[in-house]
């Protein structure tokens, strides 16, 4: 049976690995992935470039956020997508995992809108380079749950990529 492991924080968990999802959808989730979190990164890219400037450019400062939560928020739909298929057949550990990862999803959902919130057209303008400290932290986070997903569900989907034995 096949395994994989979450890695959140020095907590490892091993569970078997569902079937639920045929060589077709696993190829497709596979390719979506990679596309979400390779236009996440642009995204992150570039508000860190708006982000080492003196002041902020307003307009380009804008189209930057706007784009950063855009992409945010397709990686985010495209992921509980992923979870949910595999949630479909999943097994008691397996279902604990996914959880955890839901949880952490949650948490990180939670610090962005909290930054968003707290960072407004107005405090920006009038504390930039506390802004550009925080971002930074919110960017760092980004990179993290990017490369945790990686870390899940790259190896989950290429297995379940592969085809059956025979």
């Amino acid at each position: 049976m096949y395994h994989f492991r979450v890695l959140a924080d020095d907590d490892v968990r091993s569970a078997p690995l569902p079937r639920s999802i045929d060589r077709r959808l696993a190829l497709d989730f596979l390719d979506r992935l990679d596309r979400a979190h390779a236009l996440l990164a642009d995204a992150i890219r570039i508000m860190a470039d708006q982000t080492t400037r003196p002041a902020p450019d307003v307009a380009g400062f804008s189209t930057a956020r706007w784009r950063l939560s855009t992409a945010s928020r397709q990686r985010r739909k495209l992921v509980a997508s992923i979870v949910a298929a595999l949630r479909a057949t999943a097994d008691a550990p397996t279902a604990t995992c996914l959880d955890r990862f839901e949880s952490e999803e949650l948490q990180s959902l939670h610090q962005s809108v909290t930054h968003i919130h707290r960072w407004t057209p107005q405090s920006i303008a009038a504390d930039w380079p506390g802004y550009c400290q925080a971002s930074l932290g919110v960017r760092r986070a980004m990179r993290r749950r990017l490369e945790a997903e990686q870390a899940l569900f790259q190896p989950i989907l290429r297995t379940l990529a592969e085809p059956p034995p025979a």
